[in-house]
Order: C-alpha cells, then sequence, then structure tokens
C-alpha cells in the first residue's frame, strides 16, 4: 500500500519547500533531542528532566521514565490496530490528531535501532520553544493534565487527544519536522510528509553538528 501514499503525497504536494535556514542566534547548542524513526513515522524524544513543567505531567504518568519520545498522528488510524483501504483513505482527510508518548527507561539507542535514532544538539531557546510546540499540541483536561484517550501499543505509551489536525497535508512526519524547526534547527515543515525525508534531512544536520 506505499505506492498509495506516495501517491497522495506526490497529489497534495508536488514538490518539497527547499530547507529552512536557522539564523544560528539562538545561543550555544548545548542541548540533545532526538529524531526517532520509526518506520513511516518519526518521533521526536528529549531527557525528561528536560520537559517544561507543564509536560512534568507525564513524567508522574510515568515514574521512572528516562526519555520522553513523542509522535503525532491521525486519531482513529492510531487508535486501530488493523487498517484497511478505506482507513488509509479516511488519513488523507482533515480530522483530529493524537500524540502517542512512549516513555523509555533506556537511552533511546537501546530502544530503538540504533540507525534510526539520530541526536540533535539545540540550545535552550531552542529547546524552550520545542517544549511549547510540544505543549501546544496536546489537548488538556479541565485537571490540567493532558487528556488521554486510550492506552498505547507499547508498553510504557499512551495515546492522548491532540489540538493539532491532521490532514494529508499535514502528517505526522510534518509535525516532527515542525517541531525541529521549532527548536532552531535548519529544517523547513512544509512539504515534509514522509519519514525518509525528515530522518534523512536531520542526518545532514547532525552531520554538520
Amino acid at each position: 500500500m506505499r505506492w498509495l501514499v506516495f501517491v497522495f503525497g506526490i497529489i497534495l504536494v508536488g514538490c518539497a519547500a527547499p530547507a529552512f535556514q536557522a539564523d544560528g542566534t539562538d545561543g550555544p547548542m548545548t542541548n540533545t533531542i532526538y529524531l526517532i524513526r520509526r518506520g513511516w513515522h518519526t518521533d521526536i524524544a528529549m531527557e525528561a528532566d528536560r520537559v517544561d513543567a507543564r509536560l512534568n505531567r507525564l513524567r508522574v504518568a510515568f515514574p521512572g521514565v528516562r526519555v520522553l519520545s513523542l509522535g503525532f498522528g491521525e486519531r482513529a488510524w492510531l487508535a486501530h490496530r488493523q487498517h484497511d483501504f478505506t482507513d488509509m483513505i479516511a488519513a488523507v482527510i482533515p480530522g483530529p490528531g493524537a500524540l502517542l508518548v512512549t516513555a523509555l527507561s533506556v537511552p533511546p539507542g537501546d530502544a530503538f535501532t540504533p540507525e534510526d535514532v539520530i541526536p540533535l544538539r539545540v540550545s535552550a531557546l531552542g529547546l524552550a520553544r520545542l517544549n511549547d510546540f510540544i505543549t501546544r499540541s496536546f489537548e488538556w483536561a479541565s485537571d490540567d493534565a493532558p487528556r488521554a484517550i486510550a492506552d498505547g501499543p507499547y508498553a510504557g505509551s499512551v495515546f492522548y487527544a491532540s489540538t493539532t489536525q491532521y490532514s494529508g497535508f499535514f502528517t505526522c512526519n510534518t509535525w516532527t519536522a515542525e517541531g525541529l524547526q521549532t527548536a532552531g534547527l535548519p529544517i523547513r515543515a512544509g512539504g515534509m510528509l514522509f519519514a525518509g525525508e525528515v530522518a534523512d534531512r536531520a542526518r545532514a544536520i547532525a552531520a554538520r553538528q
């Protein structure tokens, strides 16, 4: 079915936007985040002690967490364990989004295939902006906690409702690229639909760092 996803990407985007060039004025790049490729999807991960006060609720939800890995997706798609052609068509139509949070007790390179884990350095300001981006992506309940909607597919993972809408124009990988761009890295989210595109750009950035 991958050909179908590719065709939709070509129809919706045409061609990718040029890479965004950061201005380099955010200060020393002393904080590490991670781009994680998970098949067709990508996650952003960070050390649990680097999340801001509001996202600290996630640390409470996952005692002993060392690293938080976060990925975006279409809510109905993520909630289903099995998918058919109808699900694939529905996934390109704008609809509610969700965030999958996976709590890791080990470094990302020990939890995933090492080649799919790309460390990236960002400034303190970039990390703060990324925290804000992620915070705004969550839907918050009345008790000021992120609104959980379902257990995730792995031990130590939970689906949360997102305020961001998923569509064929804005996929899980677009969200990841936007997060990296918000953190001040030289990547442009516009036109980023596929995991390979984001991972390749992240590897190029890491090589220059």
